[in-house]
C-alpha cells in the first residue's frame, strides 16, 4: 500500500492464513509493503496471537506467522517504525518467525525498533535511534543472530543492540551480527543493552560505545546498578581490528558514577599485545575478556592481567570457549 505525505499512522494487525489442524501455524509466508510521502509517520505492526501468554493469550495455541517479509519506505520527516519478534510456533512461549525486513527512510530523526533474521536499514540521516534483536538460530546460542545491513547515513545516530521486553511489541533479545553484515554512517553511538556480538560485521562510523551495567534492563531502570553478578553484565564481542578501529578511549559504562561495569570481549586474530591494542586507555570499570585464536600470542604485562582481565577471562578461540588458555 502506498500513502502520500503527511502524518500517516499504520497500526497494522497482521492474521495468518488458513493453519494446518495439528500445528496451528500458518501455511504460507507472509509479505507486508508499505510506502509512505514526506511527513512523521508511524507503523506499527502487530500480530494476532490468542496464544502467546507474552500477549494475554491462555497458552493454548493460537495465530502464529510463517517466515515473513516486511518493506517500510517512508519519506523525510520524522518517522517511528515498530516492527515485533514475530511468533511463528504455538504455545506459551513461541519460537521466532525468520523475517526479512527492509526499511528506507527519508532525513529527519527516526526512531526505529526491529526484530528479524535479515535486517536492512537504510536511515537518510538526522539523529536516528535504531534498535535492533536477532532471531535466528543457525549457528547462534541463542537464536538471535541476524544479518546486518545498516547505514545510518549523514548525521549522528545511535544503535542499540539487543533490548528489554518492550510489552506493546514483544520484542526482547540479544544479538549476533551474521556474516556478511554491515554497520556504517557517519557517526554511530553504539549502546550495547544486553549481548553483542559484532565479530563477523564490517564496522565503519563507529565514535563511541556505550555498555549498559546490566544485560536484563535498559538503562535507569530498575535492574541497573552495580550489578558484581558476570552472568548479568552487558558483554560486546568484537575482534582485536575492529576494537582498535574504535578506539579503547572511545568506550565507556552507563551510570559509571555509580560504579557500574561491563564486559568487551576482544577475539584476538593476530599476534599482538594489549598494549599495542590500547586497552590501558579503557575505563576501569570495563573488564576484558579474551579470546585467543590457535597460533596467535597475544603478549600483557602482570598489572595488565591483573586490572584489565577478569578472572578466568582468557579462552582458546578454535576450541570451546570453556577450554582456558590462560
Amino acid at each position: 500500500r502506498s500513502l502520500g505525505d503527511g502524518n500517516n499512522t499504520v497500526n497494522l494487525r497482521a492474521y495468518d492464513s488458513p493453519q494446518s489442524f495439528w500445528t496451528y501455524q500458518d501455511q504460507f509466508d507472509t509479505a507486508i509493503k508499505l510506502t509512505a510521502g514526506n511527513g512523521a509517520n508511524t507503523f506499527n505492526l502487530y500480530v494476532e496471537d490468542t496464544g502467546n501468554v507474552l500477549n494475554g493469550g491462555t497458552g493454548t495455541g493460537g495465530h502464529f506467522l510463517k517466515p515473513a517479509s516486511i518493506s517500510i519506505v517512508a519519506g523525510n520527516g520524522g518517522n517511528t517504525i515498530n516492527i515485533p519478534d514475530l511468533p511463528t510456533e504455538g504455545g506459551s512461549l513461541p519460537g521466532s518467525a525468520l523475517t526479512t525486513i527492509s526499511v528506507t527512510t527519508g532525513t529527519g530523526n527516526d526512531k526505529i525498533l526491529v526484530g528479524g533474521s535479515d535486517i536492512t536499514i537504510k536511515s537518510g540521516g538526522g539523529r536516528d535511534v535504531i534498535t535492533i534483536v536477532g532471531t535466528d538460530g543457525d549457528y547462534t546460542t541463542d537464536s538471535n543472530g541476524a544479518k546486518l545491513d545498516i547505514n545510518t547515513g549523514t548525521g549522528a545516530a545511535t544503535i542499540n543492540l539487543g533490548t528489554a521486553t518492550d510489552t506493546n511489541f514483544l520484542l526482547s533479545g540479544t544479538i549476533v551480527a551474521k556474516q556478511g553484515s554491515v554497520i556504517t554512517g557517519s557517526d554511530i553511538t553504539l549502546f550495547v543493552n544486553t549481548v553483542a556480538d559484532l565479530r563477523a560485521a564490517s564496522l565503519t562510523g563507529i565514535t563511541r560505545v556505550i555498555l549498559d551495567d546490566d544485560n536484563t534492563g535498559y538503562n535507569g531502570g530498575a535492574a541497573d546498578g552495580a550489578d558484581s553478578t558476570v552472568a548479568n553484565n552487558a558483554v560486546l564481542t568484537l575482534t582485536d581490528r575492529q576494537f582498535l578501529a574504535i578506539g579503547a578511549s572511545n568506550f565507556s559504562v552507563d551510570g559509571a558514577v555509580f560504579n557500574t561495569h561491563a564486559i568487551v570481549r576482544i577475539v584476538v586474530t593476530q599476534s599482538t599485545s594489549l598494549t599495542a591494542l590500547g586497552v590501558d586507555s579503557l575505563p576501569s570499570n570495563i573488564d576484558l575478556q579474551l579470546e585467543i585464536k590457535d597460533g596467535v600470542t597475544l603478549t600483557m604485562t602482570a598489572q595488565q592481567l591483573h586490572e584489565r582481565v577478569m578472572s578466568e577471562g582468557v579462552f582458546l578461540g578454535d576450541k570451546d570457549v570453556s577450554d582456558k588458555a590462560a
